[in-house]
């Protein structure tokens, strides 16, 4: 069986010897296996992709509250402790510089996903 799955929930399985981690779907390889290539390295040339979380606020919030929420996030990310704890779980933290660069992200994700949806012939009803 062949399953593409979050690092997060089968590290796990991969550590007990009852799952074989074939490769990473990331850029680079993931801190927690660093012994599995990523599917680029393994011949798939450009294939990559990754999930992420991100933190959101409604519409017009103020921008001072915004950047007091980034500021606070990026300080937390920043404890060693805290990043080895998320490595540890195959979770790497990846701090935005700004709001701005946040946003630049998510407009390319929608991007990319509208070109696969058009070349897989994926419509909205």
């Amino acid at each position: 069986m062949l399953r593409f799955d979050q690092v997060t929930t089968s590290l796990p399985f991969i550590r007990a010897g009852k799952l074989r981690a074939l490769g990473v779907t990331t850029r680079k390889r993931s801190a927690a296996l660093p012994d599995v290539p990523t599917i680029e390295e393994a011949g798939l040339a450009g294939f990559h992709d990754s999930t992420f979380n991100g933190l959101m606020a409604p519409a017009g919030t103020p921008h001072e509250v915004i950047e007091r929420l980034r500021a606070e996030v990026a300080k937390a990310a920043a404890v060693t402790e805290l990043r080895n704890r998320f490595i540890a779980q195959g979770i790497e933290l990846i701090s935005s510089n700004s709001t701005e660069e946040f946003a630049g992200f998510l407009r390319k994700q929608v991007e990319d996903f509208a070109i696969l949806a058009r070349q897989a012939g994926i419509r909205a009803n």
